[in-house]
């Protein structure tokens, strides 16, 4: 009977207040963390990729006005930066 009654307090103070207890309290403390990661953090890269790709449309979108000499213009001048980058790139090896 002696022996009983320990494995009984042995069981409800070790293996339920320490081990089930334990990992249920460390479970949710972990998941708090995860959850306040999802919200700050991924939620914050996902809604700024969103943020950012309706900026930059509406920017192309103010370009876009059907004027094919304007388009042109844009090409040349855009042409003109890069020969001029990869001419500071070349001067600058060598």
């Amino acid at each position: 009977m002696q022996l009983s009654r320990a494995m009984d307090r042995v069981d409800a103070q070790v293996i339920d207040q320490l081990l089930v207890d334990g990992s249920g309290w460390m479970a949710d403390r972990l998941s708090r963390v995860y959850s306040w990661l999802d919200d700050h953090l991924v939620d914050g890269v996902v809604n700024g990729s969103g943020w950012l790709t309706r900026r930059f449309g509406g920017l192309v979108r103010q370009l876009q006005n059907g004027f094919v000499q304007q388009y042109l213009l844009i090409i040349v001048v855009g042409f003109l930066f890069m020969v001029l980058f990869l001419d500071s790139l070349v001067s600058l090896g060598g």
